[in-house]
């Protein structure tokens, strides 16, 4: 009788053994998943938040600024060294007056310093649409990554939606030594309820006929008889 009850027993506390492991197992890669997904929240969302840096008036006017010096070295540089050929080229064989050469001189300053104005009006002129575009390139890279990241994001979600489904499945084998653990307890319960049991204070013997039950074992210390 006692080893049916210790049997039923073992039953039901492997049961919540296996139901604690497998909640425990599934809440863990729950949280795992969680935090991966955070993590990829937080990344588009810095992307975003430094797209959206770029345009402050301030970023912008540097940015633009950078762009115009830029421009105008790319404009001025050809102009510059073409200008020192021609110089070295036009240059007037034999003796020629100090005044002739300081004339030249001041000519070709003076070229020089027309070719940078131009290069840099021309370079401030264009800065302003090389600004835009090239804020529009950098939004579609971003816009880019942030969808990148989000394709990411939801192949690990089904990824982890499936293992957490796996995590909530209780241990096979815990369940099945659970079930053979019940159905032996059952199984003896029954066989004692039919074999019977004696009252050791009294000499009655009860049986399931005329009126015995577990309870009167557990509550009387009743034993079974051979």
């Amino acid at each position: 009788m006692w080893e049916a009850i210790a049997a039923m027993v073992a039953s039901a506390a492997l049961q919540q053994i296996n139901n604690s492991v497998t909640s425990s197992r599934q809440n863990r890669i729950a949280q795992e998943a969680m935090k991966r997904q955070r993590d990829y929240q937080r990344q588009a969302e810095k992307i975003a938040l430094d797209n959206a840096n770029d345009y402050q008036q301030d970023t912008r006017a540097d940015n633009q600024e950078k762009i115009a010096d830029e421009l105008t070295e790319n404009y001025y540089k050809p102009v510059e060294a073409a200008q020192t050929v021609n110089a070295l080229n036009a240059t007037t064989q034999g003796n020629v007056s100090q005044d002739y050469q300081q004339a030249k001189s001041a000519s070709d300053a003076f070229q020089q310093k027309t070719a940078h104005e131009l290069a840099r009006l021309l370079g401030r002129q264009n800065s302003a649409y090389r600004l835009r575009q090239n804020e529009a390139i950098k939004m579609a890279g971003n816009a880019n990554e942030i969808a990148r990241i989000n394709n990411f994001a939801r192949g690990r979600y089904d990824v982890d939606k499936y293992a957490i489904e796996a995590a909530g499945r209780p241990d096979p084998l815990l369940q099945l030594g659970s079930q053979i653990l019940g159905m032996y307890g059952a199984a003896s319960l029954r066989e004692a309820t039919k074999t019977g049991v004696t009252d050791t204070t009294g000499g009655v013997t009860k049986t399931a006929a005329n009126g015995f039950s577990p309870g009167d074992v557990l509550a009387s210390g009743r034993s079974l008889s051979a």
